[in-house]
């Protein structure tokens, strides 16, 4: 019993001094119970951030501002604002062996690239099998994440959450975050001269759903991502006329590759002569270029001006005659439940740590999941970036210096 006394007694002793001297990577909370975890968004990245922070012992919750998980993959008819959702004809541009998580392959049922039904199946059956569901709480949207009173000391956020259903505003601190809301959230549409003398509809393709509105009518399309160009397949099967408007145009890559194996699997080889086409992430349609071909969709350059129901394209004279314009132009890099106090981007850029731990914070206690524009599928991504914040937050890993962080 003495011996047990002792072994607890310098477990817990304390130096002189020590507090005054705590490491950055120090959670420096009750070593008694688990870290208090929060998850921001239960979409893809949101789910496997979860089943990481359960494999280091943590206590994680995960607060989800809509009705059910899945995110993005997760078809809504009407478009909830801040809330990314496909078409109702998306099919992922990834295969799905490239796009699965590391220890949970899909069904040898599923196709080669998955509709968005299925991957939401995906994402059901991963949830189900690691128990992560039952951490989630629906309805629950954090409006700010701010540093606790004591964040100096203790490095603890404090989350500001409204309940969709009572309105009710309530606020839980919590010894690390990790924001899983993706970058999909802030459309972005840029600025054309004289957009605001056209009287035709206009949309940004976060908000299309379903394509019947433009049947027989004569639309543009702004953007050559892989937004653009399912937006301009599914449209020109009902509309009059459709355009697709880029300003430098783009690889295209098919679907299937070599010896029928889907294309990504030859895409991502180092030794590939076709890394060097890419900028960026080129994208991946197999209908497009006949679209092109066969007179459905006419190939423009940028912009010019717009009239009350015309554009005028750069190296033409000749108006054209269009009814609605959808702008397929990407997504603002904001986070707006973080205040410019806490953290800002620069030029539409994120100053992250490996792309995840904010540079300018004094503790590794915020993790930024799934922010990144990659070549690959992001959900590897935000696996990885998930695995090694919790263990970073389980104090199994450490972070360089704060005055060498900037320089790697």
């Amino acid at each position: 019993m003495r011996n047990v006394f002792y072994l607890l007694k310098s477990t817990f002793t304390v130096k002189k001094g020590s507090a005054h001297k705590r490491e950055r990577n120090s959670f420096p909370s009750d070593m008694l119970s688990p870290k208090k975890i929060a998850v921001i968004g239960a979409g893809t990245s949101g789910l496997t951030a979860i089943k990481c922070c359960k494999e280091e012992g943590l206590a994680v919750t995960c607060f989800e501002k809509t009705d059910n998980f899945g995110g993005r993959w997760r078809y809504r008819r009407n478009s909830i604002p801040g809330v990314a959702s496909v078409m109702k004809s998306t099919v992922s541009i990834h295969s799905k062996e490239m796009l699965a998580f590391s220890d949970f392959p899909p069904p040898k049922s599923f196709p080669n690239y998955l509709h968005h039904t299925k991957m939401l199946e995906y994402l059901h059956l991963y949830a189900e099998q690691f128990n992560l569901l039952q951490h989630i709480e629906y309805e629950c949207e954090v409006i700010r994440v701010v540093p606790a009173k004591d964040y100096e000391i203790s490095g603890k956020w404090l989350l500001k959450i409204v309940n969709a259903t009572s309105g009710k505003e309530t606020e839980q601190e919590f010894d690390g975050v990790m924001v899983c809301t993706g970058r999909l959230s802030r459309p972005f549409i840029p600025t054309i001269s004289s957009i605001e003398n056209f009287r035709g509809k206009i949309i940004h393709s976060q908000s299309l759903k379903i394509t019947t509105e433009f049947e027989n009518l004569r639309v543009l399309i702004v953007g050559h991502g892989n937004s653009a160009m399912d937006a301009a397949v599914d449209i020109s099967t009902l509309a009059k006329e459709v355009y697709l408007s880029t300003r430098n145009g783009t690889w295209l890559f098919p679907k299937v590759g070599p010896k029928g194996l889907p294309f990504d699997m030859t895409l991502l080889r180092r030794h590939s002569h076709i890394l060097r086409a890419l900028d960026g992430c080129p994208p991946m349609n197999d209908i497009i270029p006949d679209k092109i071909l066969t007179g459905r969709v006419y190939v423009k350059g940028t912009i010019k001006n717009f009239k009350e129901s015309s554009v005028t394209f750069d190296g033409e004279q000749k108006a054209i005659d269009i009814d609605a314009v959808v702008f397929a132009t990407g997504y603002e890099m904001k986070i707006p439940i973080l205040d410019d106090t806490v953290y800002k981007t620069t030029e539409n850029q994120f100053n992250l740590y490996k792309r995840v731990f904010p540079i300018e914070l004094k503790h590794p206690t915020l993790a930024i999941i799934g922010f990144v524009e990659s070549q690959g599928p992001s959900s590897t991504i935000a696996e990885s970036q998930s695995r090694w914040a919790s263990r970073i937050f389980s104090k199994k890993l450490k972070l360089p210096e704060k005055t060498s962080l900037s320089n790697e």
